[in-house]
């Protein structure tokens, strides 16, 4: 079977942890024999903060340049995967016409990609535009098309943005299955949300790269993965560390545009000394930081299914998250970690410190996971789904 994924949320040269789960999804079914390729559209327009109130030429400049170095087509873990390049606009005003815009400067190129490789199936990651997308395919293709919900496109940018309600047309219109990625997210869509044909597939993690090897000595150290948005709460968890009175270091894995403030934050807060932006890492040496930690932590302000989270956990590293999304599906109070109250620094701080008096059976921290939320797991349903 040929399946075509739709997406921007995967891995390139200039960012290679960009959105992993896309890859392992893609490398899952591969290995099941099927033929996967990936359009990857990259987006050219620079992050507003570079823009306004003042432009910052420099940042711009460097931002598409960048951008604009990614080749059209490369080779990612033995997958053919595809860039070709787009702009948006303001999502406060254009977020429903943004697949307008990505047809506008992409369309071309997607509809030779998609009849070149014929697809059997297409999966589209996250809302709008590429979930939204599928208006276009079907006027040249007549395939199944699935959509994945990965989080904030669903539950968050509906009341954030106007001009749902068009989105969700367009979904019900053109996809035969969309796919929550945890059990907290399809009940809220079930209950939300006017869509149709949803289906439960929860994210895994690869067993290969996250699995158990030894207790954590005592490091004191505190790990969170994530890009840095302001919806992954990082400015959150560095109050937190002020709260804790410096007794913790923190390390940070991730790049992105709220960089600059939240190493402004860590100095607000006194406590720069104490926390280590590693950046952007390959996948393979996140295991490694993760099993160099003690507590893993997610102060998120919106999330799906966690795929970090899964992987700590796999480690044997207790989890202190915010009581939201699909953390709530695996984190039990006491027995791999705490929840914490969403939006709370003082909340997590104090999760943060009872985990770390907490006597953790490790072991079973990451066999209660493994079993369940492996990847191979998860590309069976989806096999299942494809057949």
């Amino acid at each position: 079977m040929k399946i075509l994924l739709l997406t921007s949320l995967f891995p390139n040269k200039e960012d290679p942890t960009l959105c992993t789960w896309n890859l392992c999804r893609a490398m899952e079914l591969s290995k099941f024999g099927h033929t996967v390729e990936i359009i990857a559209p990259i987006g050219l327009t620079p992050p507003k903060r570079y823009v306004f109130p003042i432009p910052k030429f420099k940042e711009i400049i460097s931002y598409i340049k960048k951008n604009n170095n990614i080749q059209e087509k490369e080779i990612i873990e033995g997958l053919v995967v595809h860039h070709p390049k787009w702009y948006w606009l303001p999502r406060r005003w254009f977020w429903k016409n943004e697949v307008e815009l990505l047809h506008l400067f992409a369309g071309v190129k997607i509809k030779t990609i998609v009849q070149n490789l014929n697809p059997d199936l297409i999966l589209c990651s996250y809302m709008n535009p590429f979930c939204t997308y599928s208006k276009y395919i079907k006027t040249y293709l007549d395939v199944p098309i699935a959509c994945y919900l990965e989080g904030s496109d669903i539950l968050v940018e509906p009341e954030q943005y106007p001009g749902y309600s068009k989105i969700e047309n367009i979904i019900n219109s053109n996809i035969n299955n969309v796919i929550c990625t945890s059990k907290s997210m399809k009940v809220f869509v079930d209950k939300h949300r006017n869509l149709s044909n949803t289906l439960l597939i929860e994210d895994g993690f690869d067993t290969k790269l996250f699995f158990f090897r030894e207790n954590p000595n005592d490091r004191n150290r505190i790990l969170s993965v994530g890009e840095l948005l302001y919806v992954k709460g990082h400015d959150i968890l560095l109050k937190a560390l002020a709260l804790l009175n410096n007794r913790y270091k923190l390390s940070i894995i991730g790049g992105g545009i709220e960089k600059e403030n939240l190493v402004n934050d860590a100095k607000k807060y006194h406590v720069l000394d104490y926390v280590t932006f590693l950046g952007l890492i390959d996948h393979k040496d996140v295991s490694t930081s993760i099993n160099q930690c003690n507590v893993f932590c997610m102060p998120s302000r919106s999330e799906g299914q966690c795929i970090a989270a899964l992987e700590a956990l796999a480690c044997g590293r207790p989890v202190v998250a915010a009581n939201l999304g699909g953390f709530s599906d695996y984190i039990i109070d006491g027995f791999n970690g705490f929840l914490f109250e969403p939006e709370s620094a003082e909340s997590l701080a104090f999760f943060i410190e009872k985990a770390f008096k907490t006597n953790w059976n490790y072991k079973a921290i990451a066999d209660s996971v493994k079993t369940k939320f492996g990847w191979e797991n998860r590309a069976s349903f989806i096999r299942g789904f494809s057949d």
